[in-house]
């Protein structure tokens, strides 16, 4: 077969490959600016999307999203798909273990906060999220959306700002972003990451209450309110990167419900 004609059907290939994938069309060639989202996106297209999701003898992405992306690497590294990985980078190979399972490699046990050192002692239940100081949410006034916080509100006045110093600071184990911002209530932080953990800290230490472990990184600010109407349990309430909404237990970490609300396309993988 002439070369040319080798490169046009290869070049065809490629191209029915991203119309028929779910969502929009696979992103354009690695750069080394380029986003790592995007660029585990297109090393899954190239590599395994040939037979995942087109062929029944292939698990849908839909499975492969439910594995652990340490699961994920050593299966492409040295399972069962390593002869179809063998032409991967390494860099590769950790985005599309990182891509398809929606979480950071190496935070299934880092992330954990019974292995991390500066454990809480002692932990009070979390029982009045509307109490002061405090930032619930994204912003305090969840209606308007204006993130103004009045000096009652926030226990600081602006004159004091000058003299804020640092008392602790956590390090956020095997995360590169953070895309929502820290909840405080009733003495409580609570943040999450793209590792897939949401964490609650004593505000006043930075000891470690808990950790809840969700099925991909998170993508929003935590809400703290009542479990239910009428409640006196109170809950976190957040999402993640694959449309799943989440209500966990804000005392305890101990997961209420989980409701997948979000079909887009891009919630999904392709």
């Amino acid at each position: 077969m002439p070369k040319t004609l080798r490169v046009l059907l290869l070049f065809c290939g490629l191209s029915a490959l991203a119309q028929q994938r779910t969502g929009p069309p696979a992103p354009p060639l690695a750069t080394e600016n380029s986003n790592s989202e995007a660029l585990g996106n297109f090393d899954f297209l190239l590599a395994c999307g040939v037979c995942h999701g087109r062929i029944e003898q292939a698990p849908p992405v839909a499975i492969l999203q439910k594995l652990s992306p340490e699961k994920i690497y050593e299966t492409i590294t040295t399972g069962s798909m390593k002869v179809h990985a063998a032409s991967l980078t390494d860099p590769q190979k950790v985005r599309i273990a990182e891509w398809v399972s929606g979480r950071r490699l190496g935070a299934a046990e880092s992330g954990e906060a019974k292995n991390m050192p500066n454990g809480c002692a002692g932990q009070s239940p979390v029982r009045n999220a509307a109490s002061a100081p405090s930032w619930n949410g994204w912003s305090p006034d969840a209606l308007t959306n204006t993130r103004y916080q009045p000096a009652k509100a926030a226990g600081i006045t602006p004159a004091a700002v000058a003299r804020l110093e640092l008392k602790w600071a956590f390090g956020l184990p095997a995360t590169s972003s953070a895309y929502g911002q820290p909840t405080i209530v009733d003495g409580r932080v609570f943040i999450g990451s793209d590792s897939g953990f949401l964490y609650s800290l004593d505000a006043v230490t930075g000891c470690v209450n808990w950790s809840f472990r969700a099925q991909a990184g998170l993508r929003s600010t935590p809400m703290i309110a009542p479990a239910k109407p009428g409640s006196t349990q109170t809950a976190a309430f957040f999402g993640d990167i694959r449309g799943n909404a989440y209500s966990v237990d804000a005392s305890s970490g101990e997961l209420l419900w989980k409701v997948a609300v979000d079909s887009h396309p891009l919630s999904k993988g392709p």
